[in-house]
């Protein structure tokens, strides 16, 4: 799909046409007739690709595979909630599509990969370890926007309470925002925002 930044600029393309025209028209050129319509054809056509580069045009084509890294937030704080935690992202992997591509981490302290993304994931704990003492969920966002493939729709599914004492979220959400990287937030039972 062909689409452009600044698509007002093509407006433009209307008044250096006539102009483009009105300028070959009056123009003396020791050239046969054919030879004239190439040439201005070639001059339409040079301006037309840089006011299109102007407008900022781009082609992309729509991607349907998806790939999704689930952010389990382990800390202590959610230790209550962790069975909640696991059972959403295993009824989540229920509904995945044959061609998405599924990625799990664990977040505490640090950030772990509890699973890589591909196409088969076979999950129902947890088994990885991080330090359930503090919690940077804008860790857990980093590992998981970098295993993410740039080939698909990129998705993260963040699964917390919220409450961080390291890193900062929102500023990760936003560099997130800024890489086409859509997020997802599932608050935990019993959470409440401030």
């Amino acid at each position: 799909m062909l689409t452009f930044e600044q698509p007002l600029l093509l407006l433009l393309l209307v008044p250096v046409c006539i102009l483009v025209y009105l300028a070959w028209r009056n123009m003396a050129l020791p050239f046969p007739r054919g030879q004239r319509r190439l040439i201005l054809a070639c001059r339409l056509a040079l301006f037309t690709l840089i006011i299109c580069a102007l407008a900022g045009a781009a082609w992309s084509q729509p991607v349907a595979r998806q790939s999704v890294v689930f952010v389990g937030d382990i800390s202590a704080s959610t230790a209550t909630q962790r069975a909640f935690i696991e059972g959403w992202i295993s009824a989540a992997l229920k509904h995945k599509g044959p061609d998405d591509q599924v990625g799990i981490v664990a977040v505490g302290r640090n950030a772990l990969v509890e699973q890589s993304v591909k196409s088969q994931v076979n999950f129902n704990q947890f088994q990885s370890t991080p330090d359930t003492n503090y919690t940077d969920l804008a860790a857990g966002l980093r590992l998981a926007a970098a295993i993410l493939p740039g080939d698909s729709q990129r998705r993260i599914v963040l699964l917390s309470d919220g409450q961080q004492n390291l890193g900062d979220t929102l500023q990760e959400a936003q560099l997130l925002q800024q890489e086409g990287i859509r997020l997802d937030i599932v608050p935990l039972p019993g959470y409440q925002g401030a």
